[in-house]
């Protein structure tokens, strides 16, 4: 079992992979949105198959509404081998973070 740790600050209506699930390994993880703007923003984010493009049944968040200077945090994700943790946000200054274990 080995853990990790990723972040990233967000670009606006951009699709940003922040991780992928090691071949032959199960990811658990949690991810935390931080607002740092001074107005509400929307994100999202999804466990896709084989491109930082999701395909609309891939997104497992999406469009939640964080206001402004606030964290959102979702617990007990599962990820298997190979998809692709992609994030977005519809403005700038989101940070995301995620981390948990691959086993």
């Amino acid at each position: 079992m080995a853990g990790f740790n990723n972040s990233v600050s967000l670009a606006a209506n951009t699709n940003t992979t922040l991780r992928t699930v090691t071949t032959g390994l199960t990811a658990s993880f949690t991810t935390n949105f931080v607002n740092r703007n001074s107005f509400p923003v929307t994100v999202r984010l999804a466990h896709a198959c084989v491109s930082a493009t999701p395909a609309v049944d891939e997104w497992s968040i999406y469009d939640i509404n964080l206001p402004e200077n606030s964290v959102f945090e979702k617990t007990g994700l599962v990820a298997v081998a190979g998809k692709l943790i992609v994030v977005q946000s519809n403005n700038a200054n989101v940070s995301v973070q995620i981390y948990g274990f691959e086993d």
